[in-house]
């Protein structure tokens, strides 16, 4: 009987060891190779965003991943990019379509998201109007991300 709850909080341990925050963050982090954003700062962006999104919250890193799946750009230092995850699915929200600086953009909210040395913005009227992307940026964004 001690046998076995030796045993039984030997493997609590070795899960809990699992579950700490920088081998789970190892777990979860995938490099995205096909896209032309140096490893480094997708490594960044990643380890910020997982700090900021997902830290906070409990998950099981030996199946949750994080891997920006498609980057648009950098813009006055602006990394515009799609995060993907299996923390949460994607395909329950509908497009959203609006117009900044007389630009239309259709897209869904969570396929574009900008990044700048630990900050994370995802209010493309707020980064316009904070001067941290301009009208010619907008409209290069638009054209990459807009479904037709």
């Amino acid at each position: 009987m001690i046998k076995k709850r030796l045993i039984f909080l030997a493997l609590i341990g070795i899960f809990l060891l699992g579950c700490s925050t920088e081998p789970g963050f190892n777990a979860m982090l995938k490099i995205n190779p096909e896209i032309d954003l140096n490893k480094a700062t997708q490594r960044r962006i990643l380890k910020d965003y997982y700090n900021i999104y997902v830290k906070p919250y409990p998950y099981s890193p030996s199946t949750d991943f994080l891997r920006i799946e498609r980057y648009y750009g950098t813009y006055n230092g602006m990394v515009a990019f799609w995060i993907h995850s299996s923390l949460w699915d994607y395909h329950a929200s509908m497009p959203i379509e609006f117009f900044i600086a007389d630009i239309r953009f259709y897209y869904h909210d969570w396929q574009l998201h900008f990044w700048n040395d630990g900050k994370f913005y995802h209010d493309l009227q707020e980064i316009y109007d904070l001067g941290l992307l301009t009208q010619d940026d907008l409209r290069i964004i638009a054209e990459i991300v807009n479904y037709n």
